[in-house]
């Protein structure tokens, strides 16, 4: 397991950089395996108004030191916690994704 940790940490220090709302962060070269979970569990939650997969996909992404950046960042009222919302969407073309609905029809 903590060759897995190892592994994640290099990862992020040489992955790919974003700054957003003037916050610096470092995102891993390729996305997670577990992201699928997260995008499971929030269309599963879609229109809940529950924002815990939204932020667990965050944390899966940035690594628990960076969320705890963006976590002080909103208690100093700097960002909302609703920004995060955003930050996903910032991230995801970094991956050549993009956020939206399906085109699958409903019948397929």
């Amino acid at each position: 397991m903590a060759k897995k940790a190892t592994k994640a940490k290099a990862s992020r220090k040489k992955g790919k950089s974003l700054t957003w709302k003037g916050i610096k962060l470092t995102l891993p070269d390729a996305l997670p395996p577990t992201v699928v979970f997260d995008f499971t569990e929030i269309d599963y939650s879609s229109g809940s108004g529950n924002p815990f997969p939204v932020m667990r996909l965050v944390r899966s992404i940035l690594g628990a030191t960076q969320f705890d950046k963006l976590r002080t960042a909103v208690e100093k009222g700097d960002i909302g916690a609703d920004d995060v919302y955003d930050l996903v969407t910032a991230i995801m073309p970094k991956y050549g994704l993009t956020l939206g609905e399906s085109s699958a029809s409903a019948s397929s």
